[in-house]
């Protein structure tokens, strides 16, 4: 089990890839602070839930093992908990904006992109953010204890 909620999970098995990913979502969101509706507690509060197990959102390992447990009936979504405290999460420097003032290379046009929802067509413009990775940060509000190390 990736996070080690199994009681037959082996330790050597557990990975950290999702504290990473959502590392990287703060480290985008440090560098383009208006370009996201959420702010870092939003962030924060999913990183210490999927540690917690109290919710079955992040329970197993696919879609499937949570089927096959019936984890939707006997366990609570974090998606539902946050959603109810959306307000606590919104990033007060969030503008809706297209891709504009930003410095030349940090923003990568994308070819229109198609898709159907109920059979209609619909075509949109996408764009990548590029961070830089030379201006990385310490993540000193959910790492705090690691600031004082040297």
């Amino acid at each position: 089990d990736r996070v080690r909620y199994l009681r037959d999970s082996k330790m050597n098995e557990r990975s950290p890839i999702f504290l990473q990913f959502i590392e990287c979502v703060w480290q985008i969101t440090q560098q383009y602070p208006t370009y996201f509706e959420f702010n870092e507690l939003f962030l924060i509060d999913i990183v210490n839930n999927h540690h917690s197990s109290i919710f079955g959102t992040f329970l197993c390992n696919s879609d499937k093992q949570r089927h096959d447990l019936r984890l939707r009936s006997r366990t609570f979504s974090l998606w539902t908990f946050l959603l109810n405290k959306r307000l606590e999460y919104v990033n007060p420097l969030w503008r809706d904006h297209p891709c504009v003032d930003l410095p030349p290379g940090s923003v990568v046009h994308l070819t229109p992109f198609s898709y159907t929802v109920n059979y209609t067509e619909k075509t949109f413009q996408s764009y990548v953010l590029c961070p830089d990775s030379e201006n990385l940060r310490f993540w000193s509000s959910y790492y705090p204890s690691l600031r004082t190390i040297s």
